[in-house]
């Protein structure tokens, strides 16, 4: 069970596997982890139990689309041109 961290129910735990899952969308913007407590239990009788965090990290992927503010680019090579690995021009 997911004990701590889980109050906007973002997450779901598998019991039988362990396995966390993600129950809709995650925004970077929002926030970038999530820190959750989870706790396991055996089946035995006195039940034993153990707690461990989990940090979920959310990676940030733009959602704009990406814009140029010009059209062409223009680089010029001097001969006899490039002889090894170098950046001529970048576009970002």
């Amino acid at each position: 069970m997911i004990a701590v961290g889980n109050g906007d129910g973002k997450f779901a735990l598998d019991p039988t596997s362990g396995a966390i899952s993600v129950l809709g969308s995650l925004d970077y913007e929002t926030l970038t982890t999530y820190p959750l407590t989870v706790k396991a239990a055996d089946g035995g009788s006195p039940s034993k139990t153990v707690t461990a965090v989990v940090t979920i990290t959310v990676t940030g992927v733009s959602d704009e689309k990406p814009t140029c503010t010009t059209n062409s680019f223009f680089e010029s090579i001097t001969e006899p041109g490039v002889l090894t690995s170098q950046t001529v021009s970048e576009v970002k």
